[in-house]
């Protein structure tokens, strides 16, 4: 086999402009090419961009909400280096603060329009007539009768109500189109952010999870760790895996020690990781519960429009534009429309099936996760093999595991690593339109997706996490 010279990368940290450490930072670098690699930015700020091809590279960070995008930084890679790049981001956005004193009352509005005039009263029963007075006697005067006369019945119309602040057709169509009575209500962020923060767990699980028989007893294995640690051990580490062992096994023992205890711990709760994975997701094979069958098709169906060459125009030029193909045009926002509806049902069924009971397990798994591909890291550099391939994290989980790496364990990592952060793009897209969530007009959907410079639009950012999704798919997901 044809020697293949090793690639270089990027590491550092992220820091925010205190100087701790920023977690969930997408670090992206893009090379002269024009091919975009990604990491996210570890609990202590870490990342490091991986397997990059010798060449100048354009690093760029997107930081959670909260704090500034800083300007892309230059970084050259060599084969066989690691170039270092700290980032610092702008101070954090500040809290509010207090409220300005009141300007000056503005001059009266004019009055408001009277209201409908009330029903004319009914007209009361006529007085009765009074009895003729006696007849006067001789040689006095006399004294007529009196007249009785009757009382007219007095009943005035009802007055409508005047509307105070104008008319009132007006006021209740401003009220109805107010966000206050918005048919897409808000959903509870922190439900759908554990929920995404489990996709990103199980999916790793799912993807490196395999068996390890110890003495007698199947053991669960993930990430191969008690496979490294007995087989390193005891030199059995399968043939597929050339590496110096006396001098990797000192640097490991300890942490693969460690890890295997752990495993021990967090075993206990897989049948609840495993329920989850189904319930919110319709992962993996647990079928004690009912599977989410709409979250499949919905994030299948974004993936697909983000990859949709449509929305690689840039629309807001295309639209001023007397030369732009404007059927064209037309189906491109029609585009934009059903992903502003699909992202909202998304994060909508990642609400409501998202739970606060995970934040535990998913902060044990992540740390658990995140120690062995540490591991793995180490592993990958010791291995002696002149194939490039060889030399990567996720073949050497592949080798470990015994599993396919194209069918069985990319398309996991692929979900893992890409896909959450296509949800958490989605969640941010749907931060920004809750106070016009209804709205689907042009420029609500261009100030959503494609605001900034074309580097930095939301459309492409969906389309660089969903290519590979769309590469390393997951079969028959949903069908299970």
């Amino acid at each position: 086999m044809e020697a293949t010279p090793r690639c270089g990368s990027i590491a550092g940290h992220v820091y925010g402009a205190s100087g701790l450490p920023v977690a969930g930072a997408d670090v992206g670098a893009r090379s002269e090419r024009d091919e975009p690699h990604f990491a996210f930015s570890d609990i202590g700020g870490a990342y490091r961009l991986a397997d990059l091809p010798e060449g100048e590279y354009a690093v760029r960070v997107f930081p959670p909400p909260g704090y500034v995008v800083p300007i892309p930084l230059a970084a050259a890679v060599i084969a066989g280096v690691e170039t270092r790049l700290d980032v610092r981001l702008g101070a954090n956005v500040g809290a509010t603060g207090p409220p300005g004193p009141a300007g000056p009352t503005g001059p009266p509005g004019p009055p408001g329009n009277t209201g409908p005039a009330g029903a004319a009263g009914t007209t009361g029963p006529r007085g009765l007539t009074g009895p003729t007075g006696p007849t006067g006697q001789p040689g006095q005067s006399d004294q007529g009768g009196y007249t009785g006369s009757g009382q007219t019945g007095v009943s005035r119309g009802y007055t409508g109500p005047t509307c105070p602040d104008g008319d009132g057709l007006e006021d209740l169509f401003r009220t109805l189109d107010s966000s206050d009575l918005s048919i897409e209500a808000p959903v509870s962020e922190r439900q759908a952010v554990e929920a995404i923060d489990l996709f990103s767990v199980v999916n790793v699980y799912l993807g490196g999870v395999s068996t390890r028989k110890v003495g007698d007893v199947d053991k669960m294995d993930v990430l191969g760790m008690l496979t490294l640690f007995y087989g390193l051990m005891d030199k059995t580490l399968t043939p597929k895996i050339v590496i110096h062992t006396p001098d990797l096994w000192p640097e490991l023992q300890d942490e693969l020690k460690s890890l295997r205890d752990d495993l021990e711990i967090l075993g206990s709760d897989v049948v609840f990781l495993a329920q989850e994975a189904r319930r919110q997701f319709n992962l993996g094979f647990n079928h004690d519960v009912t599977g989410n069958v709409d979250f499949p098709t919905l994030f299948q169906r974004l993936v697909d429009i983000a990859v949709d060459p449509l929305l690689t125009l840039d629309l807001a030029a295309e639209e001023a534009s007397t030369f732009s193909d404007k059927d064209r045009l037309a189906a491109a926002f029609d585009l934009l429309s059903e992903l502003k509806s699909v992202i909202q049902k998304l994060v909508r069924t990642l609400s409501l099936n998202g739970t606060v009971a995970t934040e535990q397990i998913n902060r044990q798994w992540a740390c658990y996760e995140n120690r062995a591909l540490a591991v793995l890291r180490k592993v990958a550099d010791a291995r002696i093999s002149d194939d490039l391939d060889e030399l990567r994290i996720l073949t050497v989980i592949a080798d470990l595991t015994g599993k396919d790496f194209t069918n069985d364990v990319s398309p996991y990592i692929a979900l893992a690593r890409d896909g959450s952060v296509i949800l958490k793009l989605a969640m941010q897209a749907y931060r920004d339109a809750i106070p016009r969530l209804d709205d689907y007009g042009r420029p609500e959907l261009l100030k959503l997706f494609q605001s900034g410079t074309p580097d930095t639009y939301l459309t492409e950012r969906f389309r660089n996490r969903a290519i590979i999704i769309k590469k390393y798919p997951l079969r028959n997901w949903g069908a299970a």
